[in-house]
């Protein structure tokens, strides 16, 4: 049975729980869980996790992710409302991410508007963070790879993020404007490798992996492998050295309990830093 919660009028409107204490939101009809995938470090550690979304219709029938958070412009009568899914996927993975022990770090996926909607909503964002016991040094926010018209005031927004101890992620190098002049541009204490430049290296187009990993270390950002699917690359990407893993072949997405309990049974000995 699935209780309501309604401590203030507006506040939680979008939110109910589950007889497990899992958040679910519903937006327009959807219903959004979140999932949360391991995150591993050179020494086959856990960092963390990425929270992801999974969406359903109102006839239960999933919806693909890419469809919610498409590259829209401003005028599209859809921008608004992507965004404002943004912010409540965002809010969804923060009341879940509670149930994890705190030498967790939690990976978000955020649209570049959406950082200046937060910039904007400062104290309320960290109003909410203080009331669930989040530190905000340990959320990393991942900027998605859509565009922004102005890369000088993006910068601005990380470098507010990162004075309030936020870790700041690039997603998906390689695509779209997930580009060089957007890293070096921000700086980011992390570069998220896109799956497609790993596909790429394990054929024989090494160089523009390479070239990502060299970028890292000219604008001194750490290097995370995304979608690695098979032990082949996993190999691969250790014998670079790159500092973090992600992908199928390591670890799925989870539900909150499937990942706290495997996070529960492997507490590494020293916390993983960025």
């Amino acid at each position: 049975m699935r209780r309501t919660i309604r401590k203030r009028k507006d506040r939680n409107k979008h939110f109910k729980f589950n007889v497990k204490e899992e958040c679910i939101a519903q937006y327009n009809r959807l219903e959004l869980r979140s999932v949360f995938q391991p995150i591993f470090s050179l020494d086959e550690k856990t960092l963390g996790f990425e929270a992801l979304i999974r969406a359903r219709d109102h006839n239960g029938d999933p919806i693909c992710s890419n469809d919610l958070f498409r590259t829209l412009e401003r005028e599209d009568p859809e921008f608004y409302s992507q965004r404002s899914i943004d912010k409540l996927a965002w809010t969804l993975h923060l009341k879940n991410f509670i149930h994890f022990p705190k030498n967790n770090y939690i990976f978000l996926n955020i649209l570049p508007s959406s950082l200046q909607l937060f910039y904007k909503n400062q104290n309320t964002l960290m109003r909410r963070l203080l009331a669930l016991g989040i530190s905000p040094s340990m959320l990393v926010l991942e900027i998605l790879e859509h565009e922004y018209l102005d890369n000088d005031i993006l910068c601005d927004l990380v470098i507010f993020f990162k004075e309030y101890g936020f870790q700041i992620a690039v997603d998906d190098y390689g695509m779209k404007y997930s580009n060089e002049e957007r890293v070096r541009k921000i700086k980011p204490d992390i570069i998220k490798i896109d799956h497609s430049l790993l596909i790429r290296y394990m054929s024989t187009e090494k160089q523009p992996l390479l070239d990502a990993i060299s970028l890292a270390k000219d604008v001194s950002s750490k290097v995370l492998v995304e979608g690695i699917e098979n032990r082949a690359q996993y190999d691969a990407m250790r014998l670079l050295k790159v500092d973090y893993f992600q992908g199928f072949y390591l670890g799925i997405p989870m539900t909150i309990e499937d990942a706290c309990r495997r996070k529960a049974s492997k507490v590494p000995k020293h916390k993983c830093t960025i």
